[in-house]
């Protein structure tokens, strides 16, 4: 059985490749806001390599850890604007939170949700 993190990791791999060779840039600014209690709390374990990771590929990112609830939302509208791509890793209720927020905003930035 393949397990989640192996799942989300290539599923981040084939996202963030997609959208450089769209875009066709290099070194973008990512956001990577996560809720560090969110289902079995995997994510924690592996922070450092999804820096590792972002920083491959010429990503300088940012990580954010929410505090509470609407946290997630409240960080995105005060600097989702700073950002190419927003990554969130979390539940449904994260996710939510910054769907919300990013569709106030007049912005034009993928989103991906691990």
């Amino acid at each position: 059985m393949i397990s989640p993190l192996f799942f989300y990791k290539i599923l981040i791999w084939c996202i963030l490749d997609l959208a450089n060779l769209v875009k066709g840039e290099t070194m973008k600014e990512a956001l990577f806001i996560y809720n560090p209690n969110s289902g079995q709390r995997i994510i924690n374990e592996h922070l450092s390599w999804i820096v590792d990771y972002l920083s491959e590929r010429e990503y300088l990112a940012s990580i954010y850890a929410t505090q509470s609830p609407k946290d997630a939302s409240e960080t995105i509208v005060e600097l989702g604007n700073r950002f190419d791509e927003i990554i969130v890793g979390g539940g449904d209720g994260t996710l939510d939170e910054v769907i919300a927020a990013v569709s106030k905003l007049d912005i034009d930035l993928s989103l991906i949700h691990i």
